[in-house]
C-alpha cells in the first residue's frame, strides 16, 4: 500500500516516512536513508523524515551525522520535543551525560509529562551513577502526574525498576511497584518479581 501510494504520487511525504520505517525495522538502512534523503529534497522543512533520518544514522553508530540533523530540525522548530529526545540519546551514546540531561530537563520544563524524557533521564543517572538525583527527580516527576495503563510509561518504569536494582535501592522498587502496579504492563511486572522477589 505504502508503494502504491508512492507510484500515484510520489511527492507524499507521510508514506516515505512509513516506508523508510519499515526498512529500518529490517535493518535496509540504506534504503530508508535513501527515501528519507529524498524526502529532505522535497521539502527540506519537514521534521519528521528528519528524525526519521537521524535514527537511520544512530542505529549506523553515525552519531556526528544524527546530532546534525536533529540539530538542523530544532533551527526549524525548537518547540518540537521528538527531535529533543532522539537528540539526548545520540549524546548518551557519545558519553556527552550533561548534554543528554541538559536536555532532558529542558523537554521536562516544557512538558512536565514526558514519559519518554522522564525515562532517558533515569538512563543518564543511571549511567553516571546518580541513583539519588535521579529517585528525586522521578519522586517530583510522579508529584500531579496521572499515569494510565498504556505504553507511554512503561519504559519509565522498565528503568526505575533497573536503576533501582542496580543501585540496591529495592524499597523504593518496592514503592513504585506498590503504588502504580495497576499501570504496569505485563513486562514491567515480571521485571519488578525477576529483579526483586
Amino acid at each position: 500500500i505504502l508503494l502504491e501510494s508512492l507510484v500515484i504520487d510520489n511527492k507524499q511525504l507521510h508514506p516515505r516516512t512509513e516506508l523508510a520505517k519499515i526498512y529500518q525495522h529490517q535493518n535496509k538502512y540504506d534504503e530508508a536513508e535513501r527515501i528519507l534523503i529524498e524526502s529532505l529534497v522535497i521539502d527540506n522543512k519537514q521534521l519528521h523524515p528528519r528524525t526519521e533520518l537521524a535514527k537511520v544514522y544512530q542505529h549506523q553508530n553515525k552519531y556526528d551525522e544524527a546530532e546534525r540533523i536533529l540539530l538542523e530540525s530544532l533551527v526549524i522548530d525548537n518547540k518540537q520535543l521528538h527531535p529533543r529526545t532522539e537528540l539526548a540519546k545520540i549524546y548518551q551514546h557519545q558519553n556527552k551525560y550533561d548534554e543528554a540531561e541538559k536536555i532532558l530537563l529542558e523537554i521536562l520544563d516544557i512538558n512536565r509529562k514526558n514519559f519518554h524524557a522522564m525515562a532517558e533521564l533515569i538512563n543518564v543517572y543511571s549511567k553516571v551513577n546518580e541513583p539519588e538525583k535521579c529517585i528525586n527527580k522521578f519522586d517530583q516527576f510522579l508529584q500531579g502526574v496521572r499515569i494510565e495503563k498504556r505504553r507511554q510509561p512503561q519504559a519509565m518504569f522498565n528503568n526505575i525498576f533497573k536503576l533501582c536494582k542496580k543501585y540496591r535501592k529495592k524499597e523504593k522498587a518496592e514503592e513504585y511497584f506498590n503504588k502504580h502496579k495497576n499501570v504496569l504492563d505485563e513486562k514491567n511486572i515480571v521485571l519488578f518479581e525477576r529483579l526483586f522477589l
